[in-house]
């Protein structure tokens, strides 16, 4: 199933994000004050639980801290850095540098025994955004792989909602994401030295990835927020053809929990 290792956590967040205000009523329900204005940095902690795609490998779990940082030129968004560029008729204009979620070992499983090791990459970008009839967001980016892991790109669309329910914001989305050749085959590939009878060789091409999903967002009292989001996303092109691919439905969870200073 497409969530089937995601669901419980994210249940958890979201009985958590939903019974908030009972647990901490009476805060103003816009969740603004001059003291939370005034707060720009924030530290917490921060999981993310993905439904792995490759066979014999049913999840990776990775924890890591979550600092934020809110200032007109420059944020750090848990993992992700940020700098901003003035409005120009209505787009933002932003750089970033983000983690690559994406490896594993060749001990994750038997079958993968034997394949050299894919690691997490950090990508940089721009993106560009703009704000439709509707509430409608959408936003689209070019990253490169800055520590040449992959020594790749990217390149997504997406398009999401906001709906804002109380000092809560739920942002429903749906997007696209282009990763090429040499990503591809970093990740999906198996390659001359990694072959053995039950695993031939194998080099796909580009490949346009589907993704839908949900982001969560909630003020708790004056300094405490929570944070998650639970997407899935159908592997497209050739990939899941690769033989080191066990499923072409994937699903990633994410949650934090931070406090403001």
């Amino acid at each position: 199933m497409l969530i089937r290792h995601s669901l419980p956590a994210f249940v958890t967040f979201m009985l958590v994000f939903l019974m908030g205000d009972h647990v901490h009523g009476g805060a103003p329900e816009n969740g603004e004050t001059a003291q939370s204005r005034s707060h720009r940095w924030s530290i917490g902690a921060a999981m993310v639980f993905k439904q792995s795609e490759y066979r014999g490998m049913d999840y990776d779990f990775i924890a890591f801290p979550a600092i934020g940082y809110r200032g007109e030129r420059f944020s750090l968004q848990g993992v992700r850095g940020v700098l901003h560029f003035p409005r120009i008729s209505g787009f933002t204009i932003d750089m970033f540098i983000q983690p690559r979620f994406s490896r594993f070992r060749d001990s994750d499983s038997p079958y993968l025994q034997g394949m050299q090791r894919r690691k997490m990459t950090a990508e940089a970008g721009l993106q560009i955004q703009t704000r439709l009839p509707g509430m409608l967001i959408t936003s689209a980016d070019i990253s490169f792989d800055t520590l040449r892991v992959h020594k790749g790109h990217s390149a997504s669309f997406t398009i999401a909602r906001p709906v804002p329910l109380g000092r809560q914001v739920l942002t429903p989305f749906a997007g696209v994401e282009y990763l090429d050749d040499k990503f591809a085959d970093y990740y999906y590939g198996v390659h001359g030295s990694e072959v053995r009878e039950d695993r031939p060789a194998y080099q796909p091409n580009g490949l346009l990835n589907l993704s839908i999903g949900c982001r969560a967002h909630k003020r708790i009292g004056e300094r405490l927020g929570l944070l998650g989001s639970i997407s899935g996303t159908r592997i497209g092109g050739e990939a899941y053809r690769s033989p080191i691919v066990s499923s072409r439905i994937g699903a990633t969870t994410f949650a934090a929990l931070t406090i403001a200073l």
